[in-house]
């Protein structure tokens, strides 16, 4: 479904921030993009949504190339959940009817405003639907992102460390969101994370990314010991317990 082939990106001339990058994603699946700050992620995540253009390679949806594709064509089928914490001086459910925007021809419509009205019911936001975004919680928040990324209808979502600046109760909450999306509206999802125990709860496809280049890509059985020291270039310890994998990190492997 998403297919990156040989993707090149710089900032500025010798300052290489992504080097031949190419990986894949089925449809329907959830990949996580995993790597220390400054490994090229967020880059790569704004080179899928178009945001920035590629030097040089190809980002395939469903075959077809994203430069030749319309923006608007290209916001129907991707969103983008930033990590920005800077929200619009707008209500939640104005913020969420946004997601409509790539639909409009003239102004929104009976059916823009029925889909914004079921999304929000369906993330329990109806009550907080006249509230400006800036009034509410951070969890709130991520839940309004979803439910902007849903009301689109795009087939693929991109999220850019969702799980930021929320306490644990929040964190858990939102990736059951994430995992429905997969599982019930049959999204794809490729995720941006930093805590390796839950990026194994919620993943299913694995990219490790360091310096801009992608050092490891598969499933759950590539996240190793010796791949996240290869990756983060910290020891770690993996563990099972009740049938989940629990990675606690600590030391410097030049220590």
């Amino acid at each position: 479904m998403l297919e990156i082939q040989n993707v090149s990106f710089s900032y500025q001339k010798k300052q290489r921030v992504l080097s031949s990058v190419s990986l894949k994603l089925e449809r329907e699946e959830i990949g996580v993009i995993l790597g220390r700050n400054g490994s090229g992620k967020s880059t790569l995540i704004q080179c899928i949504d178009g945001i920035l253009k590629p030097e040089e390679g190809n980002i395939l949806l469903d075959g077809k190339n994203i430069q030749e594709m319309k923006r608007g064509e290209r916001a129907q089928r991707i969103a983008y959940v930033s990590q920005d914490s800077e929200v619009p001086a707008l209500s939640v459910y104005d913020f969420v009817l946004l997601g409509r925007l790539p639909y409009i021809r003239f102004s929104y419509s009976k059916e823009d405003h029925e889909r914004t009205r079921r999304c929000l019911e369906r993330l329990n936001l109806q009550d907080l639907a006249m509230k400006s975004m800036s009034s509410i919680s951070g969890g709130e928040k991520q839940k309004a992102h979803i439910a902007r990324a849903l009301v689109s209808d795009a087939e693929l979502i991109l999220f850019d460390e969702p799980t930021n600046n929320l306490d644990i109760h929040n964190q858990i909450h939102l990736l059951e969101w994430i995992k429905e999306l997969q599982e019930k509206d049959h999204k794809t999802i490729l995720l941006i994370m930093h805590d390796l125990s839950l990026s194994l709860e919620i993943g299913t496809h694995f990219y490790l990314m360091k310096q801009g280049k992608l050092l490891y890509e598969g499933g759950k059985e590539i996240i190793t010991e010796k791949t996240i020291e290869d990756t983060l270039e910290v020891h770690s310890h993996i563990h099972h317990v009740d049938g989940k994998i629990l990675v606690t990190l600590g030391g410097n492997k030049h220590d």
